[in-house]
């Protein structure tokens, strides 16, 4: 009995068990992104493997794994655009990405320039709620947008968008 003990608590051992929390540094670089992705019905196309939409998925989720402390703001988009608030929680942002597809949307079709006008609402709202950056800087947070699209609009000027875009410092 005392051998089986002896094993068992030596097996617990190496598991390595640990309890309670650590406090984390993370790196700020003082950046807001906002990626603004497509889910009209033209990205299920097969034309990359596996779609356009799938694709644009992963290569999403390859960026939030390289991201540490950055806030992440995502504008989804087809006919009509739909925001989420920034955050540094990428785990919940990748499982965002994972479930939601083109069926999803309410509105079909693609407007990327209201995609780009919601996106910048988005960072001025962040901008105003408390996004400065850390100590050391010159107290402006970088501020980007990151647009997927397959190219395809049906309506708007995303031209002028993205032109109001860089007149307000957004990248």
């Amino acid at each position: 009995v005392l051998w089986v003990l002896a094993l068992a608590f030596a097996i617990v051992a190496l598991a390595d068990p640990q309890y309670g929390s650590r406090p984390r540094t993370l790196r700020r670089r003082g950046v807001d992104v906002v990626i603004a992705l497509d889910f009209s019905k033209s990205m299920l196309a097969r034309d990359v493997a596996p779609s356009r939409i799938e694709r644009a998925k992963a290569e999403i989720v390859r960026l939030l794994s390289e991201l540490d402390g950055d806030r992440v703001g995502v504008v989804a988009f087809a006919g009509e655009a739909m925001e989420f608030p920034m955050t540094t929680d990428y785990a919940a942002l990748s499982l965002f990405f994972r479930d939601l597809g083109p069926y999803d949307m309410p509105v079909g079709g693609t407007a990327i320039a209201r995609a780009l006008v919601t996106s910048k609402r988005l960072l001025e709202r962040a901008s105003r709620s408390g996004g400065n950056a850390p100590s050391g800087g010159d107290g402006a947070r970088t501020r980007v947008v990151i647009l997927m699209t397959d190219g395809e609009d049906h309506e708007g000027d995303p031209v002028s968008a993205a032109r109001e875009l860089a007149e307000a410092g957004i990248r």
